[in-house]
């Protein structure tokens, strides 16, 4: 993780997710896999950031990289468009119908995404700015009435 706000939220949505399947597969033949993840997340033995934990559930189910990368790339475009939501800059009509206009494009993020050799960043402002987000005076989902957003989303 490059910056402390990602690695807390990415360390409690991995801890959430190992938690929740845990209890959801209790009753699926590989139950024992998810028990002994939970407590290892728990106790500490395991980090269990949230992509670590993403990809062991999706090895543990057999989903091959094209689905677990189509699943995974659903949830981070369901949170954007939530996220966007919440701050005021569309409702929940046009989010559904955001989420229909852009969902077309993910099978070709799909096909890029599995093919890259090194890691890179692709947003290095962003990444400062996420980095500075425990010292910001407002925080991300503060926003009054009055204030306006210059976010715009478009297809």
């Amino acid at each position: 993780m490059s910056n402390h706000v990602g690695k807390r939220a990415s360390l409690q949505q991995g801890k959430s997710l190992a938690a929740l399947v845990r209890t959801t597969f209790s009753r699926h033949p590989q139950a024992e896999c998810f028990q002994a993840l939970s407590d290892a997340v728990a106790d500490g033995r395991l980090a269990g950031h949230f992509p670590v934990v993403f990809g062991f559930v999706c090895s543990v189910f057999q989903l091959d990289a094209e689905s677990a990368a189509g699943i995974f790339l659903f949830g981070v475009l369901r949170a954007l468009i939530g996220s966007a939501v919440r701050l005021g800059l569309f409702g929940p009509i046009k989010a559904q119908e955001t989420q229909n206009n852009l969902q077309c494009r993910l099978p070709d993020l799909i096909e890029r995404s599995l093919v890259i050799t090194e890691p890179h960043i692709c947003h290095p402002v962003l990444e400062i700015a996420q980095s500075a987000h425990d010292k910001m005076f407002a925080k991300l989902f503060t926003l009054s009435e009055s204030d306006s957003c210059p976010c715009t989303l478009s297809c």
